[in-house]
């Protein structure tokens, strides 16, 4: 059904242009601290019935993939409710975590609530500064996982925040989403000034990209399409503009129901509200990136860039072999 949903979305894509992807913001609330994490609590959570309103506009303007993000969204003790609900709309529902909430009993419920994609923000093996997402070598949640996928048809996958600080255990990860077949995502979080004042990093850095490339070539379970990283170590070494289709095919929607320019700029917050949208909104291109002029340069978001390259190249996501 998944694939059916995504299959019919791209050829409407190749006619008229609508948001196929909202981020849903469900809570700005998170119960850990990561040092590059933009997310702030700074806004109350919006009630079960305004996010209803949000999902049926979502579903009116064509929207097929609807991704619960925050924060934490399990913090909510209504995201299995509001899962539900989506999933009686006919979309895909996405849901990212950072896993530290997950007993075997949530995830069962998110199973239950219909989810498709769950993704879980991972960023190493062991304990690791700046971050507050590892596994401190404990596999229970990988049997956890292993648990829900044979019980529902959900998938799972991991994302690595590539930083300074979590290359280091890049390899670790892939080594065990091979080992436990659980596809996994990488993205760049680093300004090029941060790459400047540290030769060592950038190295270090070009190294682990190029071991992602010769990875994606051997068939390892990493979901970037090969050019990412191929693109990614051009960026490094002088940013460019790249194809980003976040307010053509994609929009991201704040707590408090306004619309981002993008949310990896909190201050993009547009007075634009997701539900006074229409689809001449994104048929007439009224929000693209001359809301962020520059933005390019510090920002290599492994999500737009993905979601951007699949629309365009549905085969490549499909050649996933546990999709």
């Amino acid at each position: 059904m998944v694939r059916l949903i995504l299959g019919t979305a791209y050829l409407k894509s190749k006619i008229v242009t609508f948001p196929l992807l909202v981020h849903l913001f469900v809570t700005d609330r998170c119960n850990l601290s990561c040092d590059y994490c933009y997310s702030k609590d700074d806004s109350p959570n919006p009630d079960f019935d305004e996010l209803k309103q949000r999902i049926d506009h979502a579903v009116d303007l064509g929207t097929v993939i609807l991704a619960f993000m925050g924060g934490e969204p399990t913090l909510r003790s209504d995201l299995e409710e509001l899962i539900a609900y989506a999933n009686g709309k006919s979309v895909v529902t996405y849901v990212t975590s950072n896993a530290s909430l997950l007993t075997e009993e949530r995830l069962m419920d998110l199973g239950e609530a219909g989810l498709d994609v769950l993704e879980l923000s991972v960023d190493g093996y062991y304990k690791i500064p700046g971050s507050d997402k590892y596994l401190d070598g404990n596999e229970e949640l990988l049997d956890k996982l292993d648990q829900l996928r044979q019980s529902y048809d959900i998938f799972c996958k991991f994302h690595q925040v590539l930083t300074e600080s979590t290359i280091d255990q890049t390899r670790l990860l892939v080594e065990l989403a091979n080992e436990r077949r659980i596809p996994i995502s990488f993205g760049l979080a680093c300004e090029p000034c941060q790459l400047e004042s540290s030769e060592s990093y950038q190295e270090r850095l070009l190294r682990t990209l190029s071991y992602l490339v010769e990875e994606k070539k051997k068939g390892s379970l990493i979901m970037n399409p090969k050019t990412y990283f191929e693109e990614a170590k051009r960026w490094v070494n002088n940013p460019f503009q790249w194809q980003c289709d976040v307010g053509h095919y994609s929009i991201q929607v704040a707590t408090d129901g306004r619309v981002y320019g993008c949310q990896k700029i909190p201050s993009s917050l547009t007075d634009l509200r997701f539900e006074d949208i229409g689809v001449e909104y994104f048929r007439d291109r009224k929000h693209d990136r001359s809301f962020l002029p520059g933005c390019q340069r510090w920002c290599f978001s492994s999500c737009a860039y993905g979601f951007s390259n699949y629309r365009r190249n549905p085969l490549d996501l499909f050649s996933i072999r546990s999709l």
